[in-house]
């Protein structure tokens, strides 16, 4: 199995960050040949910050934002830290399980990404919500000539020498999600979508 930097960002998920850093380490530690974990607490005002700096040690590094600078520079952050040639992505609010992640390895054996595709009957988004971005993904698909099963999940692994290719134009938004699909898609690498369930998070929505 492939070795694996598992990037965890995180903004005031002081009632869920303890619980998914110890599941991911229970299915990394059981089937993932070397991993890390990196914890990129972005500027967390809630307590968040000690909890992570509390369970860092050999295997789980903690990087710090001195303020809050938005999901995909929290992303950045750990991705220029990687040690490993693969990076995994997770979120730290409990909604992305963490059973996936093993499969999600093994098929980078064939991909240059894996996306952890989520099922909207299960997926905790309003209706509202999906519709509004009912016309984004629309776009999406037909920029790339293909139907994308999820556009922007927060649960995928990727060639980190790969995506460092792309950084100087992904945003340090949310959107650094989907506009990384839309880069690999787009220039023709290989992307491969895994089904998952998705549930309720826990806290608030992660700052920008």
């Amino acid at each position: 199995m492939a070795k694996v930097s598992i990037i965890m960002p995180v903004f005031n998920e002081v009632g869920s960050v303890e619980s998914t850093a110890t599941a991911i380490r229970r299915t990394a530690g059981a089937v993932i040949e070397d991993w890390e974990l990196i914890i990129v607490d972005d500027g967390s005002s809630d307590g968040t910050g000690q909890v992570v700096d509390r369970i860092s040690d050999e295997r789980v590094r903690v990087l710090h934002h001195s303020v809050n600078r938005g999901y995909g520079a929290a992303l950045k952050t750990g991705i220029l830290s990687a040690r490993h040639e693969l990076a995994l992505i997770i979120d730290g609010d409990g909604s992305y399980p963490v059973e996936p992640m093993p499969e999600m390895a093994a098929a980078m054996q064939r991909n240059d990404m894996v996306v952890a595709a989520r099922n909207r009957a299960s997926a905790s988004q309003d209706l509202l919500r999906r519709l509004a971005k009912a016309p984004i993904h629309w776009l999406a698909n037909y920029l790339v000539g293909q139907k994308i099963p999820d556009l922007n999940s927060g649960l995928r692994i990727f060639r980190v020498d790969l995506v460092k290719k792309f950084l100087h134009i992904l945003p340090n938004g949310f959107s650094f999600t989907s506009n990384i699909t839309l880069a690999l898609l787009s220039e023709g690498y290989r992307v491969e979508y895994l089904p998952i369930a998705y549930n309720k998070r826990v806290g608030p929505l992660l700052s920008g």
